[in-house]
Formats: C-alpha cells, sequence, structure tokens
C-alpha cells in the first residue's frame, strides 16, 4: 500500500474512532444516572439552581427531591419534581414533555414597583409568541402552590392539565385550578 492512501486510511479510522468516543460519552451522559446526574448539576449551576438528590436518567426522565432558584428578590422552591418527556422530539424541533409534576411549589416575587402613569398611546400589536421549537406538555401536575408578592399571598391546592405552545398559539386543555373555596376548570 502507497503512503498517501495509508494516510487517508489512518485519517478514516481516527474519524471513526473520535465519533465513537463521542457517542460512548453523550450515551453515558443521558443514559446513566451518574451521567445524567453530573450534567444536570452542571447546568443548573449556570443559572444558580440548586438541587436536591436525583433519580433516573435524561433519556427517560428525572426525579428531583428539590429545586431552588434565587436571584435578585425573586425564590422559586419546588418538591419531589417529576420530569418524563422524549428527547428524540428534539431533531424535529419539538420540546415533547410527557409529565412535569411537584408535590410543593413556592414562588415569591419583590413587592411590585409603583405602577408608570397609563399610557396614551393605543394598543397596536400582540406580543409575539414565537419560539424556535413547539412545546407540548401533555400532563401538568403542580400540588401545594404559594405565591408571594410583597405583602400579598396566594395559595392553591392543585394546578394540573395540558399544554401546548405552538409556533403561532397556546393551547390547555382539561386545565384545572383547585383553590380550598373555589375551583376553575
Amino acid at each position: 500500500m502507497t503512503k498517501p492512501w495509508r494516510q487517508v486510511r489512518n485519517a478514516l479510522i481516527s474519524l471513526v474512532a473520535l465519533l465513537l468516543i463521542l457517542l460512548a460519552t453523550l450515551s453515558a451522559l443521558l443514559e446513566t444516572q451518574t451521567g445524567s446526574r453530573w450534567l444536570v448539576q452542571r447546568l443548573a449551576g449556570l443559572v444558580n439552581i440548586s438541587l436536591g438528590p436525583m433519580t433516573g436518567n435524561l433519556r427517560e426522565g428525572l426525579d428531583i427531591e428539590s429545586l431552588e432558584y434565587h436571584q435578585e428578590g425573586v425564590l422559586v422552591q419546588a418538591s419531589r419534581l417529576s420530569f418524563r418527556w422524549r428527547p428524540i422530539d428534539l431533531f424535529y424541533s419539538a420540546l415533547m414533555i410527557d409529565s412535569l409534576s411537584a408535590a410543593q411549589v413556592t414562588v415569591q416575587l419583590p413587592p411590585a414597583a409603583e405602577p408608570a402613569a397609563p399610557s396614551t398611546q393605543a394598543f397596536s400589536q400582540w406580543p409575539s409568541l414565537r419560539l424556535p421549537l413547539r412545546v407540548q406538555l401533555a400532563r401538568l401536575d403542580l400540588r401545594q402552590i404559594r405565591f408571594q408578592q410583597g405583602e400579598q399571598q396566594l395559595a392553591w391546592d392543585r394546578l394540573s392539565g395540558d399544554l401546548s405552545l405552538g409556533t403561532f398559539n397556546l393551547r390547555y386543555r382539561d386545565l384545572t385550578l383547585i383553590h380550598p373555596d373555589y375551583e376553575l376548570r
């Protein structure tokens, strides 16, 4: 075999070996509990989210004991989160979440700023709902929801339903909000 052919063969073998290493690394991150935990904790750290113990993997779904986000007076806490999704749909520009549930959700916002003077300009345009991908949340189930902004406190027992955000629309089905005194469907 001549020298140029040997160099081409060695380059192809190196390329295949590199692809196999990348595939094995990706598989270890998505398919194993340890790899998924490492990746999710690194990504959460980038946006100042603290996560408690978690089980599961990124390919099938995760169960997270606690989540906390605190920044600039905003506090979001959730416990016993469960997340199931189909990551293959990302190749089709869709984020398909089969289920998202939490046993307890708390949202605290800083007090509202003084309201600005009403604008004299007429309403001219709806805000854009366009996202780079479609989002579908098949089963949402949030329980024991607490919301606080300044002195105002609100509480609900449950929020559940199906939501989807397409290219140009927002749809909901079987959306239910339950409070001890009322129920909205």
